[in-house]
């Protein structure tokens, strides 16, 4: 037998085979490249047609990071934030989490798609109180945890901890501006009214619509802070926050673990995948 012949003649049906496979992807069939790479195809509304651009213009880091839309009608850029990968197979084994909890579904909901963890192995801690390092890292978790660029200019800020660079991104995104001085506060315990405004800057970022509403209604509409008024008015009219009860707001009442977890949810829900509201 002469496996010279042999040799050649298997690399020419291999060769084949693959140009084949190649031109079916390439050029129609049941799928192709862009399928394989891009299984989500993103359009503008009403059926716009428009092109991806880099979210930000540089790269991501991380898992991956967001996009830009720009419709081919109009100069209007609409920033996509980064779809966090979904497991159904996971399950929690937080001893502080029962399906009996208020909050179950919405800590279910953020830590299937891992955009809040465990305060440790077994505990969630959601009574815990909201500090504002926790809160800028979920939102730099939702946003695909875009690389940054930008100094850490907060002296309280320590390099290498698990939220320096979730708030240098917040600070170079217009997400937060810290609280003075020169400092972040990161160990702070966060409010529910300066919850609302992390979330109204992102939305901002993400130029997603804000429209607001009337907070007369509530009994303490008038303890809203006048640096946050837009904010918890937005919030309201989005439906991220509904009031505590009895018709308050509490806006300056510490934010928990497990009112972030359900305010996250209704904003993945209602603004990010809702269009905008």
């Amino acid at each position: 037998m002469n496996f010279k012949k042999v040799s050649i003649v298997s690399f020419i049906t291999i060769s084949l085979l693959c140009v084949s496979v190649f031109a079916d992807l390439s050029i129609g069939g049941e799928g192709t490249v862009d399928d394989i790479l891009f299984p989500e195809e993103i359009s503008g509304e009403s059926g716009d047609s428009g092109s991806l651009e880099d979210g930000d213009g540089g790269s991501s880091g991380g898992g991956g990071g967001g996009s830009s839309f720009v419709t081919s009608d109009s100069d209007e850029t609409i920033i996509l934030p980064y779809d966090p990968p979904i497991s159904t197979e996971k399950t929690m084994s937080f001893k502080d989490v029962s399906e009996k909890n208020w909050f179950y579904d919405d800590v279910l909901f953020v830590y299937n798609r891992n955009i809040m963890t465990g305060t440790s192995e077994d505990e969630f801690s959601p009574n815990a109180t909201l500090t504002r390092a926790m809160m800028i890292t979920v939102i730099h978790r939702l946003s695909g945890e875009d690389a940054v660029s930008a100094e850490n200019i907060f002296t309280d800020v320590v390099k290498d901890t698990w939220y320096e660079d979730a708030v240098r991104w917040g600070y170079e995104n217009k997400i937060v501006s810290g609280v003075g001085n020169g400092k972040f506060s990161p160990m702070g315990n966060l409010t529910r009214e300066q919850l609302c405004v992390m979330l109204y800057n992102y939305t901002k970022h993400l130029n997603k619509k804000t429209d607001k509403a009337e907070l007369t209604s509530f009994a303490d509409y008038k303890s809203v802070s006048s640096w946050a008024t837009d904010a918890v008015s937005w919030a309201v009219d989005a439906g991220i926050i509904t009031g505590k009860g009895d018709g308050i707001l509490a806006p300056r009442d510490g934010a928990t673990r497990a009112e972030m977890a359900t305010c996250i949810r209704r904003y993945i829900e209602k603004v990010v995948e809702g269009g905008g509201k």
